[in-house]
């Protein structure tokens, strides 16, 4: 087992040969009879555990020296115990104040000196043990914490990615209609070819068909560029007007599975919010209910959205017919990769991104529960 090392700073020749005598066997030993000798050693080897300092020194007392030890962090850790002849009460706090642990009178009880020297040597090793572990911990904690950063960050581009596709999706249900119209006007155009009964009227108006369709398909594109860009700042916006542009994103896609959208505004006529945010959670709610209505065969599918006053925000209730959430999944539904549809189906994503956003651009929380055989997903927005 290592032994502790002790420096003695001790002007006193005598003083310096009892101590070693007394603590030989049990400690690594290194003396000063000055006390700038001590200063340097103490300073010079990073093993010393405690030091003995007497406080009657020629030149510099004791007192300026443990000063002088805790002012560097070289030093700063190592325990002094003051050797002293002076046990009045002023003495001992002095010696306190100057940042000893402890002190030893003369003439020394060897017993005293002992047992004060191996408490003082194992609280000084626990104390490095101690410092040692939190630097281990504080480096742990700091790895596991960009861990953490990344993973949410890998969660966060799969959760873009699979909303992405819902976009995607969505995009096709509303080019459906117009590539149909436009392909029906072209071969309308080309059988005229073939016959030989091109009329120029009726071309022109084939054309400006195909073209009217092609301007409701650029506008799609449009309504749908900024869908994932953040918002810089807050906006004042419309109610009517934000689920009027939410109605022509959805439009097509609930459309064809014969799904009714219903908005109840209840008085609120603004929000102040981060409006793609805002339109990206609310997009990511209705596709859930449609996918439950869809999945559950529900005919006559519906999903409403209610706004609501409170006195220091705004609450948009959305609430659907679809069967609402399955007990084993309702309380951790919003964590990562937790999906009430099949793996086939479902990224578990959507809520966890949507719940991300509520919390940390729209400041807000996002709750849920289940209501007349669906669900209800309640996002509250402070105003």
């Amino acid at each position: 087992m290592k032994k502790f090392k002790l420096l003695i700073i001790d002007d006193l020749p005598e003083n310096i040969s009892l101590m070693t005598n007394i603590l030989k066997d049990d400690y690594e030993i290194v003396v000063a009879n000055s006390a700038h000798l001590g200063l340097e050693l103490a300073k010079k080897d990073p093993k010393v555990d405690l030091i003995l300092l007497d406080i009657v020194m020629p030149q510099i007392d004791g007192y300026e020296v443990c000063k002088i030890l805790k002012s560097h962090v070289c030093t700063q850790d190592i325990p002094v115990i003051f050797l002293t002849i002076l046990d009045e009460a002023s003495d001992v706090e002095k010696g306190f104040l100057s940042g000893g642990v402890d002190y030893v009178t003369k003439p020394f009880e060897p017993s005293i000196l002992k047992a004060r020297v191996k408490t003082h040597c194992i609280l000084a090793s626990q104390k490095k043990e101690l410092k040692r572990f939190n630097h281990s911990l504080e480096a742990l904690v700091v790895e596991r914490t960009k861990e953490l950063e990344q993973a949410n960050l890998q969660v966060e581009r799969l959760a873009r990615q699979a909303a992405l596709g819902d976009v995607i999706a969505m995009i096709a249900h509303q080019w459906k209609q117009p590539i149909s119209v436009i392909s029906m006007a072209v071969n309308y155009v080309l059988s005229d070819i073939e016959l030989g009964q091109l009329n120029p009227e009726e071309t022109q108006r084939e054309m400006q068909n195909i073209i009217k369709q092609i301007d409701h398909m650029t506008s799609t594109i449009d309504n749908f560029r900024n869908f994932f860009k953040p918002n810089k700042e807050k906006q004042i916006v419309n109610v009517i007007e934000f689920f009027d542009c939410l109605r022509d994103l959805m439009r097509a896609v609930l459309s064809h599975y014969g799904i009714d959208l219903t908005i109840e505004f209840n008085g609120v006529e603004t929000l102040e919010i981060y409006k793609n945010e805002l339109l990206q959670v609310v997009i990511n709610l209705i596709n859930n209910a449609k996918d439950a209505i869809v999945s559950n065969g529900i005919q006559n599918g519906k999903i409403t959205i209610k706004l609501h006053k409170l006195n220091n925000g705004v609450n948009v209730e959305i609430c659907d017919n679809g069967g609402g959430i399955l007990e084993s999944v309702a309380e951790k539904l919003t964590e990562a990769y937790v999906t009430t549809k099949g793996d086939k189906e479902g990224t578990g994503l959507g809520l966890y991104m949507s719940k991300m956003i509520v919390q940390k651009h729209l400041q807000g929380t996002l709750d849920w529960y289940n209501q007349n055989g669906g669900a209800c997903f309640c996002i509250t927005i402070p105003q």
